[in-house]
């Protein structure tokens, strides 16, 4: 062979398959990843051998066995452009990464989505004139549920000549929608219509706001509203009362509805004497209540003074995205085929609450800062880009000091956003006792090679700690753990993990950050340790929120090969700054039984005449495991106790 170097060639698209060639040295075969728009969504062992015509576009390979073959994914069937992009992951530095082939979508394109009790979205055409051009709903057996005619504006976007429509969904079955139009199929199809709200704001006056609102599709579920004004969110909440006169006026059986109605004041600064727009939409879907939208104007009081900026701002240097509430800090090396799809799930899901992202790169070589620089024009989007790989505190640091934000949350790349959770995790923080939000976590436990969704199982609830024989060690909680861990509601814990973690920036700035001795471990349990030693504050994982963590992805990313040796650096660290104070905080939780700390049983263990102790012990921690030894038993060797006590033996 005359080359010694991995090597793979670029791709090419033809009848539906996307093929190429990879060479690993002195391997016959090699494993290739498919990423479409920088998500993984195929893998495949190379050898095959190439057809000729193929061969000519890719060029000839090291081996005529190094071939693959995808078939090209249904996620780019649908008529936007795309980028596709083959890898060698195993490579060391980082992996190889290919030339990235752009597919030209077709000449109509479209998205669709629900919307409330409705369907709206976009069709674009190549031509402003397309011929009999009609949007077609059908259900999984291709029967004709809705159809239209669809006439584009004269006016061309990016994407083509724009026809928006809507469709109420009344009109349609509760079924699996097709949505298609000229027989391409819209992206967002198929679609099962989601949960409804149906409510109203009756009043929104000085003294209070005040209305009701339910699930439509199960009235007893929790349903999340928020309060805008002037198109910012100012307040979320959930109905507070129950309303007796509801079930009768909409015909539903009392036992069908929960809480019902809200009522509260409202915020100040809609006293301040000038005109208002007030909305309250739903916090998941942003759909309007009825009469969900009001003008309001007191000035009963007068009207609060406003200095005028002697050198108002121009419309050039107005920024464009509103002042941060939060700023997301996120670390990123080599992270591209993770990053497309946490930035699309953020964009997606992350509405209610300003924000700014802070991406601190680590010298990524696989093509991050150019996917960042694309979504700068879509988010409000910071990038530092560094020239070598740094620890993962000096960066979070670098990047709190960076933040514009009153609250900074802390998220791997490698997070997929599944619903707005901002919200509820800032809803703990209206606690002044709670300094650190985290929330449920899933991981991914088996990748689909289809483009479906990830098999995934819970990763966190929480970090508490156990005892063992090189100290106090800190573990993810999982339903499975059998101590009755909150799955699905939110629980006080002593830690939890920095793959989503929120908190005050002046709280994090008071104790200093993240301490600058770790190298990618422990530096998130050494903080909320800090903050609830120094500052008596506690910690919050809210398990009614929940994301998607590609687990693993971010400490593989060309970091210490050698992961065991660099906990328990980590780990010796840990015990050096926070070991007697943890120490003393398991003796206190294992012993009272409040379950905080570490959720293991107090096991005391009589032997003789010590045995007259039991009913006391067991009086006084009902919580714990008495073991009653015999004198005959080799007592000395028993394991798994916390406390012995040995009386008089005979």
């Amino acid at each position: 062979m005359k080359s010694l170097s991995p090597q793979l060639s670029k791709l090419v698209v033809q009848r539906g398959l996307i093929w190429g060639w990879a060479y690993l040295p002195g391997l016959a075969s090699a494993q290739v990843h498919l990423y479409l728009d920088g998500r993984h969504v195929a893998s495949e062992v190379t050898g095959l051998m190439l057809p000729p015509d193929i061969r000519q576009l890719c060029g000839t390979p090291p081996l005529n066995v190094a071939g693959f073959c995808f078939v090209l994914p249904a996620a780019a069937r649908d008529g936007f452009d795309h980028d596709v992009q083959a890898a060698l992951p195993q490579v060391d530095d980082g992996g190889l990464y290919g030339t990235v082939f752009s597919l030209v979508g077709s000449a109509v394109r479209g998205e669709v989505r629900q919307q409330g009790r409705q369907l709206v979205g976009t069709v674009w055409f190549s031509s402003p004139n397309p011929r009999l051009a009609r949007l077609r709903i059908t259900n999984e057996r291709e029967r004709l549920l809705y159809s239209k005619p669809l006439k584009p504006q004269r006016n061309v976007e990016p994407n083509g000549y724009p026809c928006t429509f809507t469709v109420p969904l009344g009109e349609l079955a509760a079924e699996s929608l097709l949505i298609s139009c000229l027989g391409q199929t819209l992206r967002g199809s198929p679609l099962t219509p989601a949960e409804f709200v149906v409510g109203m704001l009756e009043s929104c006056s000085p003294d209070a706001i005040s209305g009701w609102a339910f699930n439509g599709t199960d009235p007893l579920k929790p349903i999340e509203l928020a309060l805008r004004v002037d198109g910012k969110i100012v307040h979320w909440f959930r109905p507070n009362m129950f309303r007796s006169d509801l079930p009768q006026g909409l015909s539903l059986p009392e036992e069908a509805m929960g809480i019902t109605g809200f009522h509260f004041p409202p915020p100040k600064l809609l006293q301040d004497g000038f005109a208002h727009q007030v909305e309250v939409v739903c916090a998941a879907t942003g759909q309007l209540l009825t009469q969900g939208q009001q003008r309001v104007h007191w000035a009963n009081n007068g009207q609060q003074y406003k200095p005028q900026h002697s050198t108002p701002l121009s419309a050039a240097t107005r920024p464009h995205f509103p002042v941060p509430d939060v700023s997301v800090i996120v670390l990123n090396r080599n992270g591209h085929r993770v990053l497309q799809e946490m930035l699309s799930s953020w964009e997606r899901y992350s509405r209610t609450v300003p924000a700014e992202l802070i991406v601190i790169d680590h010298a990524s070589s696989d093509g991050s800062i150019a996917l960042l620089k694309r979504w700068r024009k879509r988010l409000d989007l910071k990038i530092v880009a560094l020239k070598q790989n740094d620890s993962f505190s000096a960066s979070s640091n670098r990047g709190a000091k960076l933040a514009r934000g009153k609250y900074l949350l802390f998220m791997n790349n490698d997070i997929q956003w599944l619903q707005d959770a901002l919200p509820r995790m800032l809803e703990s923080l209206q606690n002044p006792d709670v300094a650190i939000v985290g929330m449920k976590l899933l991981k991914v436990v088996g990748e689909s090679q289809s483009g479906h969704h990830h098999a995934s199982e819970v990763q966190h609830l929480g970090v508490r700690f156990t005892l063992n024989e090189t100290g106090y060690w800190p573990y993810e909680i999982t339903p499975e753990a059998g101590a009755h861990e909150e799955e699905f509601s939110p629980q006080y814990v002593p830690v939890v993990t920095g793959a989503a973690l929120l908190c005050r920036k002046q709280e994090f700035d008071a104790v200093g950050g993240f301490h600058l001795d770790y190298f990618y471990g422990f530096e998130d349990v050494e903080l909320c340790l800090r903050l609830a030693n120094r500052l008596g504050k506690q910690v919050v994982c809210r398990n009614d929120c929940v994301a998607l963590h590609h687990h693993g992805h971010t400490r593989l990313s060309g970091r210490e090969r050698s992961i065991f040796d660099r906990l328990l650096r980590n780990s010796a660290v840990l015990e050096s700054h926070v070991g007697l104070w943890l120490k003393q905080a398991y003796w206190r939780s294992l012993i009272r039984g409040d379950g905080l700390v570490t959720r293991e049983s107090l096991r005391i263990g009589l032997v003789g005449n010590a045995h007259q102790l039991a009913a006391d012990l067991a009086a006084a921690a009902s919580h714990a495991h008495i073991l009653l030894l015999s004198e005959q038993d080799d007592w000395k060797q028993v394991n798994n106790l916390h406390l012995l006590i040995v009386g008089d033996q005979r």
